[in-house]
């Protein structure tokens, strides 16, 4: 490489050395001569050695030449200096081969660390975006008529352009005519505008490369004012396509995040929009369907059993797609705990046995296995996806057909429930497409109802639970599914959780391993038999929809014993539970002026009010909601559409006396 030409190289912010091949310096410029403490022609002559420390000398003898050698360049080494008073210098070395007059030598460049270290730090990240490639160090002179001249370039340029260094040094072209047209303007009235207020530049742009593609490439430099008009540009430009790549990958990660919080958002408030009126439409139904019915017609209870069988698919509806969007955002959680099996299913068939009534279709007795078969799974979510393997059986059923559930052991560590039907059954097409969100494989011609949801919901919660669906089918003989889930040990006096913030936890009922008592003698040896005393207490019940409080009073009017008040907000509701505290609270999540959370939190600053239990009432039915609701101190969450004869259970429970303490106190 041609030598650094000196007294260019006074004006650099760096020092710059040139040496011959025995080590002799042959030339300074002020800036090293500064660094070190010493007059540039004091040092001119003398060996190498007396600006390097002891440490020094060792790396650039045994392993700073012997890589020039090899390469014909040396970047970023880091070497230190010894200064005229003996103290050291840190710097970042530069050096490449060079002739001189004395014969092949070599041109050093040194950065001091001090100064740069903000900027090499940076410079070293990019480097290692860039497959730690070195960067491209320069030197350019730009005149006022916008000539350009490269005085020096590192041997960066080779792989940074496609040029070699003499051919740079030879015309500025050679770096420039790789640079998009499109982004030459910007690069042009950069370094115009650097010029002409003595400002830094440090700018992207893209390159076309040697291989016909396109790289980024950001360049920093620094301008100093010649005579002349002439602005002296020293910097460096480094390859920063893989940051480019990262940070767009990150931008499109961030869009995407944003749009998956929109949509869960959206998806909330079309939920909470969806259910507050099915809360008035179902719950008046289920009202009439109770207080009514030695009322109603056979006519008016046919169509009043149209209405709530309508209202119940809108609302499973909007239940599948909070599902399938939850599970495909990775929102769905679970609680896996040990589940009996054959409890489970005691509860789910009778969930089909009105449907299979009516479509002729027989539900066989459940199949045993040999002993009681547990596994580790959502109680909640299991009993889901039986429903919908059973609901399926039935719906695409024959008149006359029949449906067959089977226990069993799987593969070694899993218990299996198989649903079998004889129904129309399935092709292999259609087998490959089962599992599709919203394919319904042709059933959408019938007369079946359905979105083609619930297999694709099932799929996804039996994979969460560390299972799988396995399917067989042939065409007009049936169906057979069988969910495998891995196995769990029994545990006597473990039930079903019921829906609500405890459904997590199993709850834990007595056993006795003593033999059954006949009735005669457990009527003989019990006490007699005393009612429950009618439920008594006070309720604050905070919502401002008018439909809702008014099937609330309705509900809880069937309990005479209960005074309902009602706030339509939460500086409502806090003024009446401190104006007379109440025995419970019933709390709207999203009311005008507050959410439920808080008013919650705003009670329970008040110590008349900090024992009184709360129940969180909403429209919002997915996991996290439950999850904020219980951190937030709620007891329980009650989810609108309300089941009146659930509401009406866990009412009585809520207001129930307390029990009497046992001789001796409590334990």
């Amino acid at each position: 490489m041609p030598a650094l030409a000196l007294p260019q190289a006074d004006t650099l912010p760096c020092g710059v050395m040139a040496i011959d091949g025995h080590g002799r310096l042959l030339a300074v410029n002020q800036r090293l001569g500064q660094l070190l403490g010493q007059a540039p022609a004091a040092l001119v002559g003398g060996s190498i050695d007396q600006v390097l420390a002891p440490a020094g000398r060792v790396l650039f003898q045994s392993y700073l030449l012997p890589l020039l050698r090899l390469h014909g360049h040396v970047q970023e080494f880091s070497l230190t200096l010894r200064a005229a008073d003996g103290g050291p210098v840190e710097v970042l070395l530069y050096a490449s081969t060079a002739e001189h007059a004395a014969g092949q030598g070599c041109d050093i460049v040194v950065v001091p660390i001090r100064q740069r270290r903000q900027l090499e730090q940076e410079m070293l990240r990019v480097k290692r975006a860039a497959d730690e490639s070195p960067d491209m160090i320069f030197q350019l002179l730009c005149g006022p008529q916008d000539e350009r001249h490269f005085p020096y370039v590192s041997e960066a340029v080779r792989r940074l352009y496609g040029s070699t260094p003499q051919q740079a040094l030879a015309s500025a072209d050679a770096v420039f005519d790789r640079v998009l047209a499109a982004d030459r303007p910007a690069i042009d009235q950069a370094l115009a505008d650097g010029a002409r207020h003595n400002r830094p530049w440090r700018g992207s742009y893209r390159v076309h490369t040697a291989a016909g593609g396109v790289a980024w490439h950001e360049a920093s430099a620094t301008p100093r004012t010649l005579a002349g008009g002439m602005t002296l540009w020293h910097g460096h430009v480094a390859d920063v396509t893989q940051r480019r790549q990262v940070e767009q990958v990150l931008a499109e990660k961030a869009a995407a995040e944003r749009a998956s919080q929109a949509k869960s958002a959206f998806l909330a408030r079309v939920s909470h929009e969806l259910r507050t009126p099915l809360n008035g439409l179902l719950g008046f139904a289920q009202l009439l369907a109770t207080q009514q019915a030695d009322n109603l017609r056979d006519d008016q209870h046919a169509r009043l059993a149209i209405v709530r069988q309508a209202g119940a698919g809108l609302l499973q509806l909007v239940n599948d797609v909070l599902d399938i969007t939850s599970i495909e955002m990775g929102q769905l959680r679970l609680q896996p705990v040990p589940v009996d099996l054959a409890a489970l299913l005691g509860q789910a068939l009778p969930l089909v046995a009105a449907a299979a009534s009516a479509a002729g279709v027989t539900l066989q007795p459940v199949a045993q296995a040999a002993e009681p078969l547990w596994a580790m799974a959502d109680p909640l979510r299991l009993q889901q996806v039986l429903a919908n393997l059973l609901s399926n059986a039935v719906k695409y059923n024959r008149p006359g057909g029949r449906v067959q559930v089977r226990l069993a052991t799987g593969v070694p560590g899993t218990v299996a429930i198989e649903v079998c039907d004889t129904g129309i059954g399935m092709d292999p097409a259609q087998l490959a497409a089962l599992f599709q969100p919203f394919n319904r494989l042709g059933a959408e011609r019938s007369r079946v109802e359905g979105i083609g949801l619930g297999l694709a919901i099932s799929q996804h919660l039996v994979q969460l639970m560390g299972g799988q669906i396995t399917v067989t089918s042939t065409p007009g003989q049936g169906s057979c599914l069988q969910v495998a889930l891995p196995q769990a040990l029994a545990e006597p006096g473990l039930a079903l959780a019921e829906p609500g913030l405890a459904a997590a936890a199993p709850v834990a009922v007595p056993t006795t391993t003593a033999p059954p008592v006949a009735p005669a003698a457990a009527e003989a040896d019990s006490p007699p038999h005393r009612p429950p005393p009618p439920t008594r207490g006070r309720v604050l019940y905070v919502e401002d929809n008018p439909v809702n409080v008014a099937l609330m009073e309705a509900i809880i009017g069937m309990r005479p014993g209960v005074d309902l008040r009602v706030a339509e907000d939460g500086a409502g509701g806090l003024a009446a539970a401190l104006a007379q505290p109440p025995d419970l609270l019933l709390i709207d999540m999203h009311l005008p002026d507050t959410d439920g959370a808080q008013l919650l939190q705003a009670l329970r600053g008040h110590a008349p009010l900090a024992g009184v239990p709360a129940v969180a009432v909403s429209a919002n039915a997915a996991a996290d909601d439950l999850q904020r609701a219980q951190l937030a101190g709620f007891v329980d969450y009650w989810t609108k559409p309300v089941d009146i004869e659930r509401l009406l259970s866990a009412l009585d429970k809520l207001l129930a006396p307390p029990c009497l303490p046992p001789a001796g106190g409590l334990h």
